[in-house]
């Protein structure tokens, strides 16, 4: 990696540091908070990895930490073996009409899922620290009669998210490099990319063969997705139906009370 851009690199997993102190100690005040409501995040630790089985997103800059973080410890390999796992995972994607719900009854957990823990905990993406359930973990599993997971209840985190997302943004501005949030495997591969010595103009012509135009558009997940006419949302081009954030259902406009979400009711920011 060229010296200017190893710097810029440093910077940001300097920066991203305190980005993940800061989501973990605001999980840390749910915790509370659902206790004080007789509540309880039942997530169980290693074994219990249901979530680990949807499609989290990840920034660029989460994933060039991942990369640093794997080659610090000599674990490089972990990641070269499951390759495959990644390319596999960004083409399934590129269909139009994949859906994170056949993401999940196809069972692909993910590439970083190590006997049933995550290899890379330290480092995990802002998007896993703040996954969690309070309903029976049981749950959680695959269920295959249904082709999903039954486990919907979770506490409120959307200011912590909103403000983990635009300090996440101000970081990349402040280091010159993309703020989109996108799924695990493009992440993985585009922050691979530019390691790889490709320049940042290069990353995004690559991505944008993959129907990604913006690079720098956080949320952008589907090939048929596109920001919404009122600019506020995601929508569906063949069906103009839109995707929450946070649960990823695909609903009718109708249904949204405003800019809330019907089934997870998450607010969303323009």
């Amino acid at each position: 990696m060229q010296s200017e851009m190893r710097l810029r690199v440093d910077e940001a997993r300097r920066r991203l540091k305190v980005l993940n102190d800061a989501a973990d100690a605001g999980m840390e005040l749910v915790k509370k908070q659902a206790a004080k409501q007789g509540d309880a995040i039942t997530c169980r630790g290693r074994g219990c990895s249901g979530c680990c089985h949807q499609l989290p997103t990840m920034s660029f800059l989460e994933g060039l930490n991942v990369l640093e973080w794997l080659r610090e410890r000599g674990m490089g390999q972990l990641l070269v073996g499951r390759w495959g796992w990644v390319v596999r995972a960004a083409e399934y994607l590129k269909n139009p009409r994949a859906r994170v719900e056949e993401w999940f009854n196809q069972q692909r957990g993910c590439v970083f899922l190590v006997d049933d823990a995550c290899a890379v905990y330290e480092v995990r993406p802002v998007a896993c620290r703040l996954d969690h359930s309070i309903d029976d973990p049981k749950r959680c599993d695959y269920d295959e009669s249904s082709g999903e997971t039954q486990s919907r209840p979770k506490m409120d985190v959307r200011d912590l998210l909103h403000a983990l997302m635009l300090e996440d943004m101000s970081v990349a501005r402040a280091v010159g490099l993309f703020r989109g949030d996108h799924p695990l495997p493009y992440a993985l591969m585009f922050a691979s990319m530019l390691r790889n010595g490709l320049s940042v103009e290069q990353v995004a012509g690559v991505m944008a063969q993959f129907g990604i135009d913006n690079p720098n558009m956080p949320e952008i997940r589907w090939a048929t997705l596109e920001l919404s006419p009122d600019g506020k949302t995601y929508w569906d081009r063949d069906n103009g139906l839109r995707q929450c954030c946070m649960c990823k259902a695909m609903t009718p406009p109708s249904d949204w009370s405003g800019m809330q979400c019907p089934r997870c009711g998450t607010e969303h920011v323009p």
